[in-house]
């Protein structure tokens, strides 16, 4: 009976070739080891309680694993996963030989017209096949039909003679095929390459028709989430983002290098991208309706997520991309891209006409929290003073995004004639009175937000002289 031990995944990178396991065996007993390549082409090692070798496997590549059937003595022993470039991996421990057939017994037909149905393939329920070829039955057909694009995984192990697999499509054409041996299983993963709706084909053929092999056949199948366009023209929409979260988990393979997102905002908005689940690097691109790069964040290997939130400028209101690359042509990596927006609410209006009313200012100071830049960039106040007085006002910028610059403010009165004009940072005073306003505008493409205080103080006239 063969016994499942686990199943672990991983990256190895130029800087990092070496990944370790331990196995533990608890009698006499043979150990499989199963390895499949994500891309690269890793292998394995396999090494005693001492560090003495006791077997090794053929590098494994994308459709041809790397196996290692040992028989073992009682013990714990180390499987060494290598490459001396980037590869990915998934990595299988069993014990115990599977269960074959037996020659003689045939449940599956000899050809296409005649394969043995297996129905629609599930995630929940996994195929399992006990059979044997050879002899009089050189060939074994299945056939079996996916409703959605599905990732799917086909093994043939336990044999004892050499066999060809095929997976073909509905015309059986080859889509995929490799070779099996009595120490090597042989797997075909469609995880790279998904499979669309549709019937397909499982061929199993015998090398050497003289001589029968049981074997097992193992099918696997894991639907896939809608696939994101890869140009800007096919992007994958998420329609107009608003406070709650629009995902969507798709994977980079070397066949499908980007994944394309186009969304729309209805006002100036702070929008949060983030990007995680990652098990190789990605960059994260944010483009302008013309494809035009506006800002971008790489990272992913040792943290798995990529957050774009707090280094790019709000957005006018538009449409937008998002892009998911990879970091080179070998990138195989899952993902979940979140994308959220929040209306930026101004303060200050526009236009003089638009002006916020600030009232009559009093003694101990009216203040104001807003923004200006590229998508607001000027905002007009307007306010009273009751009587003459010394005007104050102090204003300062905080979380600065993107490109910074000074933060300008305008004083005029109810003519709209200028009174004080100052740059930057400043406290400064004025004797005046009756209405004005203050026009704050901000340097194109900085974005600050900032803090006024304007404050008045009365303006004391001299004492009369005696007459």
């Amino acid at each position: 009976m063969n016994t499942n031990l686990g199943i672990a995944s991983g990256i190895l990178a130029a800087t990092s070739t070496d990944n370790w396991y331990s196995v533990k065996v608890n009698s006499p007993q043979t150990l499989n080891l199963d390895l499949q390549a994500t891309f690269g082409s890793p292998s394995i090692i396999l090494v005693d309680s001492s560090g003495t070798r006791v077997a090794s496997s053929n590098a494994a590549s994308r459709g041809s694993d790397g196996w290692i059937n040992a028989t073992l003595a009682a013990g714990t022993y180390y499987v060494d996963v290598n490459s001396g470039s980037d590869a990915g991996y998934t990595l299988t421990a069993s014990t115990g030989r599977p269960t074959t057939g037996a020659a003689g017994v045939d449940t599956a037909g000899q050809t296409l017209a005649a394969a043995r149905a297996l129905g629609v393939l599930s995630a929940t329920a996994p195929v399992s096949i006990a059979e044997a070829i050879g002899g009089n039955d050189p060939f074994d057909f299945y056939s079996f039909n996916v409703s959605s694009a599905t990732q799917v995984q086909a093994t043939l192990s336990g044999l004892s003679d050499n066999a060809a697999f095929y997976l073909l499509n509905a015309k059986g054409e080859t889509i995929a095929q490799g070779t099996g041996t009595a120490a090597s299983n042989v797997t075909l993963n469609q995880a790279l390459a998904p499979l669309a709706a549709g019937t397909y084909y499982l061929e199993v053929a015998d090398a050497n028709t003289s001589t029968p092999t049981g074997y097992a056949l193992d099918i696997s199948a894991t639907p896939v989430f809608t696939v994101a366009g890869t140009t800007p023209s096919s992007a994958f929409s998420f329609g107009a983002l608003g406070a709650a979260p629009a995902q969507h988990a798709d994977r980079l393979t070397p066949l499908a290098e980007a994944g394309y997102y186009s969304f729309s905002v209805g006002a100036p908005s702070n929008v949060n991208l983030t990007l995680s689940g990652l098990t190789d690097n990605a960059t994260l691109y944010v483009r302008d309706a013309s494809g035009a790069v506006i800002t971008s964040a790489s990272g992913g290997y040792g943290n798995g997520t990529v957050n774009l939130n707090a280094n790019f400028a709000p957005l006018a209101s538009g449409n937008y991309f998002v892009s998911v690359e990879g970091a080179n042509a070998n990138t195989a990596t899952s993902y979940t891209l979140s994308a959220t927006s929040t209306t930026i609410s101004t303060g200050g209006g526009a236009t003089v006409s638009a002006a916020t009313n600030l009232g009559i200012v009093p003694a101990g100071g009216t203040t104001i929290s807003d923004f200006v830049g590229s998508v607001n960039p000027v905002n007009v106040y307007s306010f009273t003073l009751a009587s003459a007085a010394t005007l104050t006002y102090n204003i300062s910028t905080y979380n600065k995004d993107v490109v910074t610059g000074p933060v300008n403010v305008q004083i005029y009165d109810a003519n709209q004639n200028q009174v004080l004009l100052p740059q930057g940072n400043a406290t400064a005073g004025q004797p005046t009175s009756g209405d004005g306003f203050d026009n704050i505008w901000g340097t194109p493409r900085a974005v600050q937000r900032f803090r006024m205080t304007v404050s008045e103080s009365r303006f004391l006239m001299p004492a009369r002289p005696a007459r």
